[in-house]
């Protein structure tokens, strides 16, 4: 986990959040292993040389947690309550207003599952490692319909590039910056 935990660190722009390496670490590896423990698959991406460049976790409707465990959820809570004592009022925010907007498009149409999480190294970037990762994907769940949550702080473009459709988005205060710093929060789509 720790090594995708780096790769989600600088995919997912987390320094932009606080100045503390520490506190960016344990963010990310927070991240990682949150979602791990709410994933029904998890695809990883090797190099010809075995080396670990990338991986996707999901979560479909019906299907069986592969993290049955309870040290990434135990892991999650205690850093889950570490954070909101030590960061700001608007680190919740991403949460609350994905939560909304998934709100509001669910109330429109159906999704068989989610993209939870997708991270490779950035030394691979632009070398097929994102695209080969979501065929993979793809190919187990073809016909499904999944949502991912993204924003400007990630490569959102990717999304756009393989066919997803951008179905909600908002602008608000991006956390840990200066009052006028504004981010955008996007929620895409696509039948696999």
């Amino acid at each position: 986990m720790s090594k995708l935990a780096e790769f989600s660190l600088i995919g997912m722009n987390f320094d932009r959040y606080s100045s503390s390496k520490v506190q960016n670490r344990i963010y990310a590896e927070y991240v990682v292993r949150d979602e791990y423990s709410k994933a029904t698959i998890a695809l990883g991406a090797y190099d010809d040389d075995d080396n670990f460049c990338g991986a996707v976790f999901a979560g479909f409707n019906n299907e069986v947690l592969i993290d049955q465990g309870c040290l990434n959820r135990s892991y999650s809570k205690v850093v889950e309550s570490i954070m909101n004592i030590g960061f700001d009022a608007d680190s919740g925010v991403y949460d609350q207003v994905n939560g909304f907007m998934l709100k509001e498009l669910k109330s429109k149409m159906d999704f068989d599952g989610e993209l939870m999480l997708f991270a490779v190294d950035p030394d691979t970037k632009g070398q097929g490692t994102g695209t080969k990762l979501l065929d993979a994907l793809s190919k187990r769940y073809t016909g499904k319909k999944i949502y991912v949550f993204t924003d400007t702080n990630c490569s959102y473009q990717f999304y756009e590039h393989r066919g997803f459709d951008r179905c909600a988005e908002a602008e608000v205060h991006e956390p840990g910056q200066s009052a006028d710093q504004k981010m955008k929060y996007f929620i895409y789509n696509k039948t696999l």
